[in-house]
């Protein structure tokens, strides 16, 4: 953000300005957190929502973001697509030990006097331990179509940065009780071209 403006930066992550939010920042919020319910409902009752109940939870937290009737209809329809298909393909990994929404706002980190901090999507705990310590996957959910963003995980990328900076984070935290295997984004949506999903 601060690369491509650091005056938008200034006034969106330092002043945090209140700003309108479009329908494809709104889908992907409400997806995001439809999926961290999916897997947190497991992890709490042992049970896995059926694809209704998911999709019921989506569309109820599409509406608290606010958008008029032009943008909720679009954006719904969309969201219960890419949803819906996520859902099938990977239904089978819901009952794997996972965390989600990790915040590292509360640990007050820093790199060479710099705060630092981040919220990981998805944290996948891996049966294998190193050094006492279980082996994990940090996971971070793209609602974008994977075939136009090979160019973001590339060295000069958004998300490869993204991704660096979740495994400082971890490494910065004392008391972080994982040991990090991998940092992977998971494309919640199919590509068009291989029509499969892709976890780069």
């Amino acid at each position: 953000s601060y690369l491509r403006c650091p005056f938008c930066f200034y006034y969106k992550t330092i002043l945090r300005i209140p700003r309108v939010r479009d329908k494809f920042s709104s889908l992907g919020s409400a997806v995001h957190e439809s999926l961290s319910y999916l897997f947190d409902t497991y992890r709490r009752e042992r049970q896995t929502l059926t694809k209704e109940e998911l999709l019921i939870h989506f569309k109820k937290t599409l509406r608290s973001q606010g958008l008029d009737r032009s943008r909720f209809s679009p954006a719904f329809k969309q969201g219960k697509q890419i949803l819906s298909r996520y859902y099938d393909h990977h239904l089978d990994e819901v009952s794997n030990p996972c965390l989600t929404d990790y915040d590292f706002s509360t640990r007050s980190l820093y790199l060479d006097n710099i705060p630092l901090t981040g919220k990981i999507d998805k944290i996948d705990i891996l049966d294998k331990k190193i050094g006492g310590k279980n082996l994990v996957n940090l996971i971070d959910f793209k609602t974008g179509n994977p075939d136009s963003k090979y160019k973001e995980l590339g060295p000069d990328g958004d998300y490869f940065r993204q991704l660096v900076f979740y495994q400082i984070l971890a490494q910065l935290d004392s008391d972080f009780p994982y040991q990090v295997n991998d940092v992977i984004i998971d494309f919640v949506q199919e590509s068009r071209n291989r029509h499969t999903f892709v976890k780069k």
